[in-house]
């Protein structure tokens, strides 16, 4: 994609004279890459938070069935809603297979997953295995705090998304007043594409709307 849209850059930089065209397209279509990323982590992380809900519910399920915590653990990391887990749960197969006890396993994930609840799975599981007592009181409590954590999750994003939203309209405004002069003033444009200290001034402007947008977005998401 950055080659497609470096490339068009320097065909309209070079057709137009605009040495803005050549050297804009490639930050921003980076920029814009990103963004992207940033939205597809966030989104894998839910998705990866709610199938471990569904792993831990099914746990649960399978220990008031008559399995023991290890067979129950077992059975449900096979199961289709926690598809989402695959490659971790892989990595505690993989260590299982390799000798580790599936407790060891879980607890070894857990330290070093940055989804919290994994974290709580794995010492639960810990606990559990080096001081035995009521197993299946002790999987519903986990159950009860994910669910807890997540509805309480879904509040944050739902605020966080809403001051991400104000802060793409402020992050969007220079570029959008800069846009309108130029369509009222001709000479504004040729300024902005043809000249030199034109390209200063836009590749200044987005550096800044950038570093602004990215700052306001850690700041908004730091903690989810």
């Amino acid at each position: 994609m950055l080659g497609v849209v470096g490339s068009f850059g320097l065909a309209a930089g070079l057709v137009w004279s605009s040495p803005t065209l050549v050297l804009m397209p490639v930050p921003v279509a980076s920029f814009v890459l990103l963004l992207r990323r940033r939205s597809r982590s966030r989104a894998e992380r839910t998705e990866k938070a709610a199938a471990l809900s569904a792993f831990v519910d099914s746990v649960g399920i399978e220990l008031r069935s008559g399995a023991s915590l290890h067979g129950a653990i077992t059975n449900a990391m096979s199961g289709p809603q926690v598809a989402a887990l695959q490659q971790e749960f892989d990595v505690v197969r993989s260590a299982v297979e390799a000798g580790s006890t599936l407790d060891v396993a879980l607890a070894s994930l857990g330290r070093s997953s940055s989804i919290d609840e994994l974290s709580l799975l794995g010492t639960t599981a810990a606990v559990l295995a080096e001081h035995g007592g009521p197993v299946g009181p002790a999987i519903d409590r986990l159950s009860e705090l994910i669910r807890s954590g997540q509805a309480n999750d879904r509040a944050i994003r739902s605020q966080a998304s809403q001051a991400t939203a104000s802060a793409s309209v402020m992050a969007g405004l220079p570029v959008a007043f800069g846009s309108v002069l130029a369509l009222i003033d001709g000479r504004l444009a040729v300024f902005y594409l043809r000249s030199p200290l034109g390209t200063a001034c836009v590749a200044g402007c987005f550096g800044l709307v950038a570093f602004g947008w990215v700052w306001m977005d850690h700041l908004i998401w730091s903690d989810r």
